[in-house]
């Protein structure tokens, strides 16, 4: 869980107190993770927006079937903590590949013909 801080940690790190933090997690500031097994909450700095299935589908003009194959087949990652959201260098990074690929222009090869 490299990258995410305990409560206690946060509150040290930023000088804050926990009601503060609380604050900035329902603003949106902070990303709370809650581990599922330990029950545990952690925190983290947003470093980029995280976008929905739901908007990553609308900006890329795709349904959701076929961004859940996408992201079966790897061709694009959900964010390590939220299976559900994705990170928007992730959405441009596929954007930029998907681009390169469409434009991509094949080399015209001569046939010869009557030989």
């Amino acid at each position: 869980m490299e990258g995410l801080l305990t409560t206690k940690q946060y509150c040290e790190k930023e000088q804050i107190n926990r009601t503060t933090l609380w604050r900035w997690v329902a603003k949106g500031k902070v990303i709370q993770y809650k581990d599922p097994i330990s029950g545990y909450s952690y925190y983290r700095d947003i470093e980029e927006k995280l976008l929905s299935i739901k908007e990553v589908c609308y900006r890329l003009g795709i349904s959701d079937k076929t961004l859940r194959n996408y992201v079966k087949t790897g061709k694009i990652k959900t964010d390590p903590y939220f299976t559900k959201k994705f990170s928007e260098k992730e959405v441009e990074r596929f954007e930029k590949a998907r681009r390169e690929s469409l434009i991509r222009v094949e080399p015209i090869t001569a046939h010869h013909r009557g030989r």
